[in-house]
């Protein structure tokens, strides 16, 4: 049986153990991903106007001084590059199985991209002094995502890939002039503005980063492509315009 010597010496040597550095460490926290979340970004978007980009400038088929359907310039090339910040708000969910993590994430974002195209020129066609002026401008008001998300946790981070569909708003604003210079009233003039949805699909991916229990930060690229449609329909500079897109987007997230 131990003595009383024995059993102190025995306490103290229990203490000291559990005094040692790292002794009895509790695990490091590895936060859970599942569930709802909500947050904002911001960031920037550059793209580019495509589709009925090139326009061939001819005289209008009626009238009683333009000489009918004679084309001044073949091609005049519109080079309409819409740019600038963003921002918006998102909402999701994850599964997470082991450390595979998967679900969807819709979003909404405003955007300042804009960009415009002004052309002037003149030009001699049968005798005929010509000048043609026009302005095209570009704008996307807003867009949005509903995309799937999947991933691979490494504790607090979560590197993914993701896609989907996207919609947005896209408005087109048209001015032009023909003038035939030496006959005065000879003038086609057209001013106009029209905005559509358009609707097609994006791809992307990114990571977020788990820095408190229901807080996390992300940094996300998305390649968008809004498909076309059909833009002042019979009115020449009028055609099939579309929007192809690249978004940098920063934010935040909070897990409910």
């Amino acid at each position: 049986m131990p003595t009383l010597k024995q059993k102190l010496l025995g306490g103290v040597a229990f203490l000291t153990l559990l005094d040692a550095p790292g002794a009895l460490a509790a695990p490091p926290l590895v936060p859970s991903w599942t569930g709802f979340y909500v947050g904002g970004h911001f960031g920037y978007s550059w793209g580019s106007l495509d589709g009925d980009t090139t326009h061939t400038v001819v005289t209008p088929p009626t009238g009683p001084f333009f000489p009918h359907n004679t084309v001044i310039f073949p091609s005049v090339e519109r080079d309409i590059n819409p740019k600038g910040v963003l921002g918006g708000i998102q909402a999701g969910y994850n599964f997470q199985a082991a450390r595979v993590v998967y679900g969807v994430e819709t979003d909404l974002t405003w955007t300042g991209q804009r960009d415009s195209f002004d052309f002037s020129g003149s030009k001699t066609v049968s005798f005929e002094d010509f000048n043609y002026q026009e302005t095209t401008a570009a704008k996307l008001r807003y867009m949005g995502t509903v995309r799937g998300r999947i991933g691979y946790a490494f504790g607090g981070l979560l590197p993914y890939v993701t896609g989907g569909l996207a919609w947005g708003r896209l408005a087109v604003d048209l001015n032009s002039t023909l003038t035939e210079r030496f006959c005065p009233p000879c003038v086609a003039s057209f001013a106009g503005s029209e905005a559509h949805t358009l609707f097609g699909w994006t791809v992307g991916a990114g990571f977020e980063y788990a820095f408190a229990e229901r807080w996390s930060a992300k940094a996300e690229y998305l390649y968008v492509d809004l498909g076309e449609k059909s833009y002042f329909s019979g009115v020449p500079g009028g055609g099939d315009f579309g929007m192809r897109d690249h978004t940098l987007r920063f934010g935040i997230n909070f897990r409910l």
